[in-house]
């Protein structure tokens, strides 16, 4: 059955059938780091920016902010200072320090941006079915400088030319500002939202087995989904069977609807391992809901 028939055959009747719609919405939640010098050791040479869509290094997942109540509130906020918990998937020790006794500072570098991710505690065991395992971590976030622009090649060697000619004068260039030059403008404004956009990528789920294509920033959304709403690891799967069709078909069938907006964890993927349902760690997820709407 098409999606808008079976929307409209299993939606209520009754003249007093209301809708819910979870209007969150799903951000770059996804990030994929280098290991850099920890706290007590020198520091290294920057690395190279990563291609676009790259998948290689240590895998970040954005899970809820540590120093904000709201991930709307925090993703709006600029990046620097920011505390996270954050899913990464490395084998990281229990008080997420180097064995040196510095800091595990994770490198992430893309287009024209870079951030450094500082774990400050490891909270919990990651463990995911078909995954590789890693750790629940806090992680304090500040930028880095972005890579400075390849150097250009050395000129070729001149050519003699066959007959003297009138040298051609060289066209004017106006010296690009050095955040044109790394395609940010005052990088310690950005937004956080802004900057994983840069970085990151669509955290598809697990069970898609296939990397993040450009394409997924609008199609693993909800038609509705409101980007004042920023904050699920996850789509509110159920809602991306609606369209604006089926929106609309349900509005001339006289089915009222309101908005809340609840930001989906990665611990829908989360599987319970638990011999007990007591022994298993529940992770919580924000919600505001407007008073007209309840």
């Amino acid at each position: 059955m098409h999606a808008k028939a079976r929307a409209l055959a299993l939606s209520p009747r009754r003249p007093s059938a209301h809708l819910v719609f979870n209007q969150s919405r799903v951000f770059a939640a996804r990030v994929h780091a280098s290991k850099i010098s920890s706290a007590a050791t020198p520091a290294t040479p920057a690395a190279p920016a990563a291609p676009a869509g790259a998948t290689n290094g240590i895998e970040v997942l954005f899970l809820s902010p540590l120093s904000h109540s709201d991930p709307a509130s925090a993703l709006a906020s600029p990046a620097a200072g920011q505390l996270w918990r954050a899913m990464v998937r490395a084998p990281l020790a229990r008080g997420g320090g180097e064995a040196d006794g510095g800091s595990t500072r994770l490198e992430v570098r893309g287009a024209g941006a870079a951030m450094v991710l500082e774990v400050e505690e490891v909270l919990a065991p990651w463990i995911e079915v078909g995954e590789p395992d890693g750790v629940e971590a806090a992680v304090r976030l500040s930028l880095a400088p972005p890579a400075a622009p390849a150097a250009p090649a050395a000129p070729a060697a001149p050519v003699a030319p066959a007959a003297a000619a009138a040298p051609t004068p060289p066209a004017a260039t106006a010296a690009a500002a050095p955040e044109e030059m790394h395609g940010l403008v005052e990088p310690e404004g950005l937004p956080l939202s802004r900057l994983l956009e840069l970085l990151g990528q669509t955290p598809l789920p697990p069970y898609l087995q296939r990397a993040a294509l450009p394409s997924d920033v609008g199609d693993y959304q909800t038609v509705y989904a409101a980007a004042a709403q920023t904050g699920s690891v996850a789509a509110p799967t159920a809602g991306l069977h609606f369209t604006p069709d089926v929106l609309a078909a349900l509005v001339a069938r006289g089915v009222a609807s309101s908005f809340v907006s609840l930001h989906v964890g990665a611990g829908t993927f989360k599987p319970v391992t638990s011999p007990t349902l007591g022994g298993h760690e529940m992770h919580a997820e924000p919600f505001s809901i407007t008073v007209d709407a309840l």
